[in-house]
């Protein structure tokens, strides 16, 4: 029996050295737990950050979207324009080509009036010619 105050001593030794591990273990978890919380609210605050600039750059892509919206209907608005045009310019050219063989047909007709007023000037002075010398 005396060896009880040793067993007693040595068993007080390894509750308290118990007692000392497990009160570093808290600790170090305790430690985690605060380092995990801090990383967490600088994640979170990165997180929001990154939420915060996907959400102006949204914005700006809908702004974007609007000024291609309004160009591709300046666009089509242009070639619309562009298709009459082009259909006014046809219809033009078949006007002018008309005109143009008709102008071709009217000097044709011109030069033909033209002889046959030649040729009755001709026989007008061979008229007169004729009739001066009988009277």
């Amino acid at each position: 029996m005396t060896n009880i105050p040793e067993t007693i001593n040595t068993l007080k030794f390894g509750m308290n050295a118990g007692v000392i591990k497990n009160q570093i273990k808290l600790n170090e978890r305790e430690r985690y737990e605060k380092s995990s919380i801090e990383k967490f609210s600088v994640e979170k605050t990165l997180f929001d950050q990154t939420i915060k600039e996907n959400n102006e750059l949204k914005v700006e892509i809908s702004k974007g979207d609007e000024q291609i919206n309004i160009l591709l209907e300046k666009i089509r608005n242009f070639e619309r324009n562009n298709e009459e045009n082009v259909e006014k310019i046809s219809v033009l050219n078949n006007d002018a080509e008309f005109l143009t063989n008709e102008n071709k047909k009217f000097m044709i007709n011109n030069e033909i009036l033209v002889k046959e007023n030649d040729s009755l000037k001709r026989n007008n002075q061979e008229f007169f010619i004729d009739f001066y010398s009988i009277s």
